[in-house]
């Protein structure tokens, strides 16, 4: 781990270090998954160290991750963390739970992202909301998607990259804290390859 946070400390605008899950690293390149929130809103005191010490002691609690469960159709179990890597998008604190990141804040951080996944290399991405997609800039390797029918008030949204003759598929969807429908959003990314993922997910979570 202090090998990678060498690497990550390059990246320019990366305040806080993403949360690496103990197995992740040694997965097949097709079982990596990089969740992806929004944005703090407390715990500056952490400096560096916020968004792992948010999962380490939030993730089978706070309403959020729980809904990250429940997407997946799993029961509440530790071992999923250790499976995935999960940072947040805007990459400083707001300053209370009204104010919403803005404009600038979602430029800087498609640019911290590209340089995120070049350590990481997840196969799979799952935004946790779906307003960053809307500063993602459609470039030749990569391409965009708007559903025409909305899930939760909200309408889904797909991306693909594709990195040295790999793709890295994108997946936005609502916010898990509220207006959130586990199972709609499931029947989403089942549509939408990401059928395997959870079917793994669920093998690797139930196996006794």
């Amino acid at each position: 781990m202090d090998k990678l946070d060498k690497e990550f400390k390059k990246i320019k605008g990366l305040t806080f270090l993403p949360y690496i899950g103990d197995e992740y690293l040694y997965l097949e390149p097709k079982n990596k998954t990089l969740i992806i929130g929004q944005s703090h809103y407390e715990g500056e005191e952490h400096g560096e160290c916020l968004t792992r010490v948010v999962v380490e002691d939030h993730f089978l609690k706070h309403r959020f991750f729980k809904g990250i469960f429940n997407l997946f159709n799993l029961d509440i179990s530790e071992k999923l963390p250790r499976l995935i890597c999960y940072y947040n998008f805007v990459q400083r604190s707001m300053k209370h739970n009204k104010e919403q990141p803005n404009k600038d804040d979602y430029k800087k951080g498609w640019e911290v992202f590209f340089e995120l996944i070049k350590i990481i290399k997840p196969t799979n991405c799952l935004f946790i909301g779906v307003t960053a997609f809307n500063y993602l800039n459609k470039k030749e390797n990569i391409s965009k998607k708007i559903c025409e029918k909305k899930i939760s008030r909200v309408y889904p949204r797909v991306a693909t990259i594709k990195s040295d003759k790999e793709y890295i598929n994108l997946y936005f969807i609502r916010h898990t804290s509220t207006f959130f429908s586990p199972k709609e959003w499931r029947e989403f990314l089942m549509r939408e390859s990401f059928k395997h993922q959870l079917d793994w997910f669920k093998q690797k979570i139930n196996k006794k």
